[in-house]
C-alpha cells in the first residue's frame, strides 16, 4: 500500500443475479478488498518474470517436502498418481469431514509450486483440508505408461477425485485449478455435469481457447513453454519411448527438431492422444467449449495484463450465460503472479479460498437448494442469445 501501484484496485465481477452469487457478493470480503500489485511490477510480462524469478530462486513460504504426506493411486490404463496431503491440515483439523480442497496445477506445477503452497496454507487457516493431485511425471511421480499428461487429462483428474470422494465420504469436495490445470478441471466441470463430485471450483488464470492463445500468444512464450515440456519429456524418455510407433520420428529427433511448444504438440502431443494435429488438438481440448455443461458454482479470476492468456480468449459472454458461473478480472497480475509488497507475496489465493469458503457456507445454511435447474439455465441462455 506504501508503493501504489497504477492497476492497484478490486476485482471486476461478471455473473448473472441469482441468490447464491447475490449472497457471496455479500459475505466475501475478499472478493471485495483493494489488491495493490507489486510496484516494480510495472506490465504484466514484468511480472509474470518476476513471479518466474521467484518460484525458481528460494523457497519464500512455501511448503517444504516434509510438510506432505503423499499418497500413491493407480489409473485404470496403468499410469500412477500422487496426491500430496498437506499435512498440518490431516494432524490438525480432526475434523474427518472437514471439506477438501483438490488442486490441479499448471504445465509443470506441483507442490512445491508458489501458489500451491500459498493456497493450502490459507485452506487450513479456514478449516479446510488440501491436497495437490499431480500430473503424470511430475512432482517426482514415475511414469508407468507411455504418455505424459495433455490439456485434457480430464479423465485422470476423474478418477483422482473419485478416489478421494470414496475415502472421504462425508467430506464435501472441491476443486482449484491453475493455468492448464485450470483449463483440465474445467473440462471436468462440464464433462461430469449433474454428476460432477465437486461442491464448487475457482480457476486461476485459465486459457480457455487454446487455438486463438496460440495465435496471439507471444512467440516467446511459445518457445519457453516448448522448452519447458521438452525437459519433461527427456526425463521420462525411457517410459515414453513405447509410444514411438504412433510417430512419425523418434523421440530424439521430434525433440531436436521442435523448438516451440506448438511444433512439439504437433509432432509429440497431438499424435499420442489421438488428435491430428496441434490446431486439432487445441480447438477440441479448449474448456470453453464445456463452459455451458457446468453445473457447479464456479469463480474464473483472469488478470487482464496476462501475456499467456489475452484479453480476447476471455469468454465474457459465455461465463455470463450460464448463472452457475462468474467471472473476476483484475488490471494487473500477470499469469499466475498477483504479486503485492515489496517481497511479492501472492495475494490471489485470498479471493480464491475465500470464494469456496463463503460458498461452503452457503451450502451448509441452504441445504444445496441453490442448484440451478435445467430449465432455469436453458431459459438463461436464449435470453443473452436474444
Amino acid at each position: 500500500q506504501y508503493f501504489a501501484h497504477s492497476k492497484s484496485g478490486s476485482l471486476k465481477i461478471y455473473c448473472s443475479e441469482s441468490p447464491l452469487f447475490s449472497y457471496i457478493l455479500k459475505n466475501c470480503s475478499e472478493l471485495s478488498e483493494v489488491y495493490y500489485p507489486s510496484f516494480h511490477c510495472l506490465n504484466g510480462h514484468i511480472h509474470s518474470h518476476v513471479y518466474l524469478f521467484l518460484e525458481n530462486s528460494g523457497n519464500f513460504g512455501k511448503l517444504n517436502d516434509q510438510e506432505y504426506s503423499r499418497e500413491i493411486i493407480r489409473y485404470k490404463d496403468g499410469g500412477i498418481a500422487s496426491l500430496d496431503w498437506m499435512k498440518e491440515g490431516e494432524t490438525k483439523l480432526q475434523n474427518k469431514d472437514a471439506p477438501i480442497i483438490c488442486l490441479v496445477a499448471g504445465v509443470v506445477g506441483g507442490r512445491n509450486s508458489m501458489y500451491i503452497s500459498t493456497v493450502m496454507k490459507q485452506a487450513f487457516q479456514y478449516g479446510f483440508r488440501s491436497v495437490m493431485i499431480n500430473h503424470r511425471g511430475c512432482s517426482k511421480t514415475p511414469i508407468t505408461t507411455p504418455k505424459l499428461y495433455s490439456c485434457d487429462s480430464s479423465d485422470d483428474l476423474t478418477q483422482a477425485i473419485r478416489h478421494i470422494h470414496q475415502n472421504n465420504p462425508g467430506a464435501k469436495l472441491y476443486g482449484m485449478g491453475f493455468s492448464l490445470g485450470a483449463n483440465i478441471l474445467t473440462n471436468y466441470l462440464g464433462y461430469s455435469g449433474e454428476d460432477c463430485l465437486l461442491s464448487g471450483a475457482v480457476t486461476v488464470c485459465n486459457p480457455f481457447d487454446f487455438y486463438t492463445c496460440d495465435r496471439m500468444m507471444n512467440p516467446y512464450y511459445n518457445y519457453c513453454l516448448g522448452k519447458v515440456m521438452k525437459e519433461k519429456c527427456r526425463e521420462n524418455l525411457s517410459a515414453l519411448k513405447p509410444s514411438e510407433p504412433q510417430l512419425k520420428k523418434t523421440f530424439e529427433e521430434i525433440l531436436k527438431r521442435a523448438k516451440t511448444n506448438k511444433q512439439l504438440d504437433e509432432m509429440l502431443n497431438s499424435k499420442i492422444f489421438g488428435y491430428t494435429s496441434a490446431s486439432d488438438y487445441y480447438r477440441k481440448a479448449s474448456c470453453v467449449l464445456r463452459l455451458v455443461d457446468i453445473k457447479v458454482p464456479t469463480l474464473f479470476i483472469n488478470a487482464m495484463d496476462d501475456p499467456i492468456v489475452p484479453n480476447p480468449v476471455i469468454p465474457f459472454q459465455d461465463i455470463i450465460a450460464n448463472p452457475n458461473l462468474m467471472l473476476a478480472t483484475h488490471p494487473a497480475g500477470g499469469h499466475l503472479g498477483f504479486l503485492s509488497g515489496i517481497k511479492g507475496k501472492q495475494w490471489v489465493q485470498r479471493p480464491a479460498v475465500g470464494f469456496i469458503r463463503i460458498l461452503n457456507q452457503f451450502r451448509n445454511e441452504n441445504n444445496n437448494s441453490y442448484l440451478v435447474n435445467q430449465k432455469q439455465l436453458e431459459e438463461k441462455r436464449k435470453q443473452v442469445l436474444s
